[in-house]
């Protein structure tokens, strides 16, 4: 069995629990630890398993368990894709604010809405968005997000927000920069794990 086959194999061995790189090298005994990196890196572009960054480090574990949502008699989960995160977290936003949330318009911002209530008073837009090259700053996407915090800001919805997924340094590098602007629109984060996390 090669390395990739091990890590694979570890991670299938403890799920539904996690595992870092540390901890991956430690019980599969691969070194060393930048080849872990790598493969853990390529697994998760390439679909195979799923991580996000827990404080300094990042977790891994395999797409397997991957927890789903019935939305409208739809089975739908998680999968890496943009798409596939807006449909899963709606389910949990409609939980959350007690409404339906279609995509929509709204009279006021010529702009469809990845969420809208019937009656305008909340207001949504899903990012799947992740660094550049997994590494570096990405200054189109923070840019993406500014546009659409001010087309939020020109509404009137009572609940106005962005809920973001893939990787969470995305959103709390642009609150770092420009949060002090926000003012009450708010910044979610969703995974599999945690579900919906107030960042804002």
């Amino acid at each position: 069995m090669d390395n990739t086959g091990k890590i694979l194999g570890f991670l299938r061995s403890i799920s539904p629990k996690t595992a870092t790189n540390s901890q991956i090298v430690s019980r599969t005994g691969i070194r060393p630890h930048q080849q872990v990196f790598q493969i853990t890196r390529r697994l998760c572009d390439g679909g195979q398993i799923r991580g996000r960054l827990f404080g300094k480090e990042w977790e891994f574990w395999t797409v397997d368990n991957i927890c789903t949502e019935t939305i409208q008699g739809e089975n739908t989960a998680v999968s890496g894709t943009a798409l596939a995160f807006e449909r899963w977290v709606r389910g949990l936003l409609q939980e959350r604010f007690g409404c339906p949330l279609p995509d929509g318009t709204h009279p006021d911002v010529h702009k469809r809405w990845d969420f809208i209530s019937p009656d305008g008073s909340v207001i949504g837009d899903a990012k799947f968005y992740s660094l550049v090259n997994g590494e570096r700053y990405p200054p189109a996407k923070m840019a993406t997000i500014s546009e659409h915090v001010w087309l939020l800001s020109q509404t009137d919805a009572k609940h106005r927000f962005i809920v973001f997924g893939n990787d969470v340094r995305v959103p709390e590098q642009w609150l770092s920069r420009y949060g002090r602007h926000l003012s009450d629109i708010r910044f979610y984060f969703a995974d599999e794990r945690a579900g919906i996390t107030v960042l804002t």
